[in-house]
């Protein structure tokens, strides 16, 4: 499903905007290293992740809570999702693991276009949707019985099986 699609299909649904899923990325990769573990220089997501580390811990509790997209070898896994940022881009934030060797996060620093999803379906990208309308039956006022009411309605009941005791 691509982006436009996405955002029409839900009804009660609207996209995320980039602040929301900004709290979201900043929240779930709360320790991001935006250098190159091989070279040392500056990148605007978080790769190679071995095993042992918390980016790695982080990539895999992100894809068990949004649940993720199996690549085109059966021990890559994908949990992307689609936003518009500030500068109207549509950008991808998320994870990708390798397996049990390595993965790589992308957080708000991840600023990489993603425009041509906007039209084109691709199964490694979800999008980030929030509930755009209020639960109505919050503010309802509910009537509940009288514990008197609510016995005389228990009474013929109870009678009824102590009744059925005895005999």
């Amino acid at each position: 499903m691509s982006y436009r699609q996405a955002g029409a299909a839900f009804a009660g649904w609207e996209y995320a905007s980039a602040l929301d899923v900004w709290g979201l990325l900043d929240n779930a990769f709360s320790d991001i290293q935006l250098i190159r573990h091989d070279t040392q220089e500056p990148i605007n997501y978080e790769r190679n992740c071995v095993s042992t580390t918390l980016c790695y811990a982080q990539a895999n509790r992100w894809q068990s809570l949004f649940g993720d997209t199996e690549g085109s070898r059966y021990y890559q896994t994908y949990a992307f999702g689609l936003y518009k940022g500030d500068s109207l881009r549509v950008r991808m934030g998320g994870s990708y693991v390798n397996g049990s060797a390595l993965a790589n996060i992308y957080g708000r620093t991840f600023d990489q276009a993603h425009n041509d999803q906007l039209d084109q379906s691709n199964d490694l990208y979800g999008t980030f949707l929030v509930q755009s309308t209020l639960n109505t039956n919050a503010n309802q006022v509910i009537s509940v019985p009288t514990p008197s009411g609510l016995m005389a309605l228990c009474l013929p009941f109870i009678l009824i099986l102590t009744g059925r005791k005895r005999g």
